[in-house]
This record gives structure tokens, C-alpha cells and sequence, in this order.
């Protein structure tokens, strides 16, 4: 009887995920070919290299914490030892939000140095600035979401990450367009959402 629940809770998450999965790619394609449509292919490779580095920044500043929350979160659980779960979140946060601030203020920095020197790119250097900005909020949502992943929470992180956050970022991507900020618009957008 419990190997049924396991397997209908399972089965459940599993779905779940995967309909997040197919919804988040068919909005970032739709919101990079509307960036390329919109801003152009110049800016839409600044866009896509700014969002690189800002990438590389939170994985180093996550210290892989969001998948230590999602194991750990649920095998206590699983025990049933919530001071336990309250400890590893509190850790977590501890170990990431500074780390995450030290490498946006890196970014920040060093973003002349990337610009010039390692790309040779300077209208990178503006959109590094504000790149910086989304390090230590990515850094806080990608633990946010392994902690709903350890609660077995998954649909709540579909609607807010997958659906939500999606739908936001093509939204103000098109609306900072039609205000004619350029592409520090769809930096703002990605903030935003």
C-alpha cells in the first residue's frame, strides 16, 4: 500500500516537471526569437554573452547548496526531523546570499576588464552593470526553488518559475521595446521577471 502512494506521488511530481519543463522551453525560445526579432541579432548575442557570465556567476555562488537543499529537505522529511530542515535552509542561505553578493560585486568590478579586455565588446559593459543586479536574486530563487523541489512542491515551482516568470520576462521585453529603452530593456525585463 505505501510502494502505490510512493508511486502515484511519483508519477505525479514526474508530470508535473515535465509539463513545467515543456512550457518553460517553449517561452525562452519564444522570448529569444522575440528578442532577435525585436532588438536584433547584434544585441541579442551582448544579451546572450551578459547572460552567460551572469550564469557561470550563480552556479560559483550557489556553491550547489539548491540541489543539497532538495536532497536533504526531503530525507529529513522522510524522518520526520524538521529542526533538522529548518538548519539546512538557514545554511544554505548563510553560505549563498553573501557569496552571491561577493561575485555580483565581482561582476560589477571586474565589468570593464570583461568588456575591453577578455571580449573586446563595449557595449557589454553598460549591460554588465545591471547584470550584476540579477546575480544575487538568481542566487535566492534557485535555492527558493530547491527547497519547494525537497518539499515535493513541484507545482508550485512551475507556476512561479516555468509559467510565471516566463510569461512576466516576455511581457516587459515587449513593453521596453515599445518604450524604445533598447536592449537594456530586456535586461530590465529578466530582472523583472
Amino acid at each position: 500500500m505505501e510502494t502505490e502512494i510512493y508511486l502515484k506521488k511519483t508519477t505525479k511530481g514526474i508530470a508535473i516537471i515535465f509539463f513545467g519543463l515543456m512550457i518553460s522551453n517553449a517561452f525562452g525560445y519564444l522570448t529569444r526569437m522575440l528578442i532577435v526579432r525585436l532588438y536584433g541579432i547584434d544585441d541579442y548575442g551582448l544579451f546572450s554573452l551578459g547572460n552567460a557570465i551572469v550564469g557561470i556567476a550563480v552556479v560559483i555562488s550557489l556553491l550547489g547548496m539548491n540541489e543539497s537543499l532538495a536532497r536533504f529537505i526531503s530525507l529529513y522529511l522522510g524522518k520526520r526531523t524538521t529542526e533538522k530542515i529548518k538548519s539546512v535552509i538557514l545554511s544554505s542561505l548563510k553560505l549563498t546570499v553573501p557569496a552571491s553578493i561577493i561575485t555580483a560585486f565581482l561582476v560589477f568590478l571586474f565589468s570593464y576588464h570583461i568588456s575591453f579586455t577578455i571580449f573586446n565588446e563595449p557595449k557589454l559593459y553598460p549591460l554588465l552593470w545591471i547584470f550584476a543586479l540579477i546575480i544575487p536574486l538568481s542566487v535566492f530563487f534557485t535555492n527558493l526553488t530547491g527547497i519547494l523541489r525537497g518539499f515535493q512542491f513541484m507545482k508550485y515551482k512551475v507556476y512561479t518559475e516555468d509559467i510565471t516568470k516566463s510569461l512576466v520576462t516576455i511581457v516587459f521585453v515587449t513593453v521596453f521595446y515599445l518604450f524604445g529603452i533598447g536592449i537594456l530593456g530586456v535586461v530590465y525585463a529578466y530582472i523583472i521577471g
